[in-house]
This record gives structure tokens, sequence and C-alpha cells, in this order.
């Protein structure tokens, strides 16, 4: 299969002829902002002997391989895109963090993500500052055009990424990526099968991500947080526990909480704070509780699963803490607290 024909507009498309015109020569490089290959500045007349001439007295910049031509700003993701795409071959894509950036701009996803190509394996292109990955087939539908740039589509430029880096960083940022809705649990299994398999690189840590992304969800961090806490030696917890006002209304849902000595605890899975909205009303929520008396405890899949021993330490301490008159622990289950007949009642009612 091959990638559709590159449009009209595709930056690595030169002049068939040496033009030197200093006006087509600006114009060429606001088009692509900023950045022009080697290849063209010879297509309009300027040497290599010239083009290190100009690079030496600072006119122009070399940046990702290419040239920047002053007085175009240098360094946004669509002047490396241009850049990148300009020494690809036929088939070619710009891939890593230069496509999430052009996806999604504005976007933060923590560290320094690294710049990525994908290319045909029949070649070998060499791209200063560039990672560029070889695939024996591009699929059409994992390349997209913006602004006559080929570009990895973000879900496939985040397994790009995710075949490079390692297994504690790409948990990262698939965690980010699965915050921000970029692709769910389904889509990652989806696009694995291509880059599983014996010698291929990144197969383990794809493996890894794909059980960490079906794991790490609320539900089941509900679910193994309800495990650890029946084996531990606290009592008196009631799984989603309804706090209401004084008139009956519903304040919050806790995950876990030991009413009487107003302690809860909630679980973060990956999808936490997904947007700047969820995250705001999650603030005035623990405010409402921290008004009402309540310590509000927080747990990530990470403590659940990694660290059970400390989080069960630091629940004993504060619950001891905040209920010094009535202990909530006990050796055996009938150690526990005794609870108001609504607390009892909701109790019976959760699975």
């Amino acid at each position: 299969m091959h990638l559709p024909s590159r449009p009209t507009t595709e930056p690595a498309q030169h002049h068939s002829g040496p033009l030197r015109d200093p006006s087509a020569l600006i114009a060429l490089g606001r088009r692509q902002h900023g950045a022009v290959s080697r290849a063209q500045l010879r297509g309009h007349g300027i040497s290599r002997f010239t083009q290190r001439g100009r690079l030496a007295r600072g006119l122009w910049v070399a940046h990702l391989g290419a040239i920047v031509v002053r007085p175009i700003a240098n360094g946004t993701a669509i002047q490396d895109a241009y850049a990148i795409a300009l020494q690809l071959p036929p088939g070619g894509a710009v891939s890593g963090v230069t496509a999430l950036d052009l996806w999604r701009p504005h976007t933060d996803v923590g560290g320094d993500l690294p710049r990525l190509a994908i290319a045909p394996h029949s070649t070998r292109p060499h791209i200063q500052g560039v990672r560029v990955l070889r695939a024996t087939e591009v699929l059409p539908d994992s390349v997209a055009w913006h602004r006559g740039i080929p570009l990895r589509t973000l879900g496939d430029a985040l397994m790009d990424l995710f075949t490079v880096l390692s297994a504690t960083r790409a948990k990262s940022l698939l965690d980010r990526a699965l915050q921000l809705h970029w692709l769910d649990a389904d889509t990652l299994h989806d696009l694995a099968p291509s880059r599983l398999g014996k010698g291929r690189t990144g197969s383990r840590t794809i493996r890894q991500l794909m059980s960490h992304a079906s794991e790490g969800s609320h539900s089941e961090a509900e679910r193994r947080t309800a495990a650890l806490l029946r084996k531990s030696d606290l009592r008196g917890w009631i799984a989603n526990y309804k706090h209401r006002a004084p008139t009956g209304r519903v304040i919050a849902e806790l995950d876990f909480a030991w009413p009487r000595a107003r302690v809860c605890l909630e679980i973060d899975g990956w999808a936490y704070h997904s947007d700047r909205r969820a995250f705001e009303l999650d603030r005035a929520r623990q405010n409402a509780l921290a008004a009402d008396g309540w310590m509000v405890l927080r747990a990530t899949w990470t403590q659940v699963t990694c660290e059970p021993g400390a989080l069960i330490a630091n629940l004993r301490t504060t619950i001891a803490r905040a209920a010094r008159e009535t202990p909530l622990l006990g050796k055996k289950r009938g150690d526990a607290l005794a609870v108001s007949s609504r607390e009892l009642a909701q109790r019976r009612a959760t699975p």
C-alpha cells in the first residue's frame, strides 16, 4: 500500500530550475515557516559554499538538518515539522513530540520527548536531532496531511513514542494521554498488534502498557483497594459512602469512608483530573468536606498496587489520630466500631 500523493503545497517539492530571485527565496521561507532544505537553496542558485558562509556569519541558522532563513522566527513546532519533512523520503512522516505539538498545541505532556520520524524500511534517511524509525509498511490511515506536512496521526505518534521511551517514561506519557482523552485502552489495543512481535523495538513496553491501561481504571483501582482493606486490620469503612448535608442533600460520594472518624480515602485512577473543570469541581468538593470536618486522603494506582503497606500504615495513623477516644482498629472483625443504623444500611447495600 502507498501513501496518498503529496499535495502541491508539500514542502519537499523543489523548483525545477535555478531561481536566483531573492524575493522567491523569502516567499518560500515564509510558506515553510522559515525552514528550507539545502537542496531547495541549491535550486535557487545558492551553492554549498555560499550556504556555509551565510551560516558562519549568522545570517541563517542550521536547524534539524535544514536551514532557517531570517527574519523568520525559530523554534516553533510547525517549523520543526517542515525542517524534518523536507528531508524525508516519499512515504515518510513526522512523528514524536513534533506531531503531538501540532495535533494538540499548548498541551503540557511533561518532560522532554524525542523528535521522531517514520520512513519506509527500504530507506535510510539521517536527520540531525531526529530519530528515524523505519517501518516495513507505513499504512495510509496512520498518516494525515497538516498544512502540506505528512504527520503521523495522534494515536500513531503516541505509539511511536512508546516504542522508544523507557517503560517508566512510557507509562507516564500513557497516563497523561488517557487523562487528556487522546486515546483509550481500546484504541491502544487496536494500534498495538503491528508493533508487537519478536525483535520489534519497544514490543515489551507496548505489552506492559496494554496491561497498564486495562488495569489502571478507577473502577479497577477501587476493587483492589477494597481487597486491600479487607486483608488489613482496618475496620469500620464503607465503600461509596454518601455524605449528606443536614437537609439530606448528597454533598459527596466518597470512595472509602470511616464516618465516625470523618476520614475518607479517595482513589485516583489514570483518568484523574482529565480536564480543568474536573479539577475545579474536585477542589470545591474537597473543600466542602474539609469545612465539614473531614480528613481527605488520596491514593494513586501506583500506591495501591506497588506501595500497599505504606498506604495502610498512613491510613491507620490518620484514623487513629482522628478517633483517639474510639479506636477503629481491631485484630478481629468483631472488634469493628459500631455504626449508626443509616451507615449500617449503606454498608449492607454496598456490593
